[in-house]
């Protein structure tokens, strides 16, 4: 609680939007300026919760916690087998809360579903050779279709290479190539690109895609009070302008066509910026040259 205090007393602003108002807004009106407000919707919610608990043995696994929960309602249940159950469930609600769904949110779901399974598993000792056995192999089926898209993964990693290790190659080499132009920081929508680059970050994007994206939402003056990036501030890039500009990983997906990178690909051309492929051939990276010109409207 102390650390809050003091972020909100040291910037109020920035707190209560980052915090409260961000939160309560911006997903809701970047899904619908998407045209996709629908996927928040409670039933969509549920679909993709599913969806991801399919992804591995975890849906498996609650619905045979569930079904021997019924079995053995007349037992006295230890406080250890409890506790578990009530976090499971926790869990579960915890995942199931946040709009919008992301797979990441099952996660804190994982270590109580797995010790609550161990108290199923120790239940089956009690069981018939053939129960258990059909008990271990709906687990190991049920981990299938997880396997299968990690072992494509890693089929893929083999063949070209590790992402990550190609995503830190590319940082090095988009760091190498703004020093030798003479060094600064970097300004992009897709700070996680840069970070074995060794360049500063231009505050101003600390907030990668999720303040500038719904800009609209805040406005221009707050978004200068709580030193935020959006669209309507870009020429405030002007009085300082960043000695290179990184984009192509902010180009939209199918079910979020809206691109917000373009913003600063416009503002990249019309200032002069001169552009470099990324080895990786996604992102484009514009490097400041003596050319800057101000923009015509400041």
């Amino acid at each position: 609680m102390a650390p809050m205090l003091v972020a909100w007393a040291a910037a109020p602003d920035a707190f209560f939007y980052g915090v409260l108002t961000y939160g309560a807004t911006a997903p809701h009106a970047w899904y619908a300026a998407n045209g996709a407000f629908d996927e928040l919707g409670t039933l969509e919610k549920l679909t993709d919760l599913l969806k991801y608990l399919w992804k591995g043995p975890a849906l498996v696994a609650l619905l045979l916690l569930c079904a021997n929960w019924i079995a053995t309602r007349g037992r006295i249940r230890s406080p250890g087998r409890r506790l578990a159950i009530w976090m499971t469930g926790g869990a579960l609600i915890g995942a199931a809360l946040p709009t919008p769904s992301q797979v990441q949110y099952v996660m804190p779901l994982l270590p109580p579903l797995a010790l609550a399974l161990g108290y199923l598993l120790d239940d089956a000792r009690r069981w018939t050779f053939t129960r258990r056995q059909a008990l271990l192999g709906l687990l190991c089926l049920a981990a299938i279709p997880g396997m299968l898209a990690a072992t494509r993964h890693v089929v893929a990693m083999l063949r070209a290479g590790s992402p990550v290790l190609q995503a830190d190659a590319g940082a090095r080499w988009a760091g190498a190539s703004v020093r030798a132009m003479g060094g600064g920081d970097i300004a992009t929508l897709s700070p996680h690109m840069i970070l074995g680059s060794g360049l500063d970050l231009d505050p101003r994007f600390a907030a990668g895609p999720f303040a500038y994206r719904t800009g609209w939402t805040m406005g221009p003056v707050l978004a200068r009070q709580v030193h935020a990036m959006i669209p309507a501030t870009l020429g405030d890039m002007d009085r300082d302008p960043p000695a290179a500009i990184l984009t192509g990983y902010e180009h939209g997906t199918r079910k979020l066509p809206m691109r917000p990178d373009d913003g600063l690909i416009a503002y990249a051309r019309r200032h002069g910026y001169r552009m470099l492929s990324m080895p990786d051939g996604v992102g484009r990276l514009y490097l400041r040259t003596g050319r800057f010109s101000l923009s015509r409207n400041d």
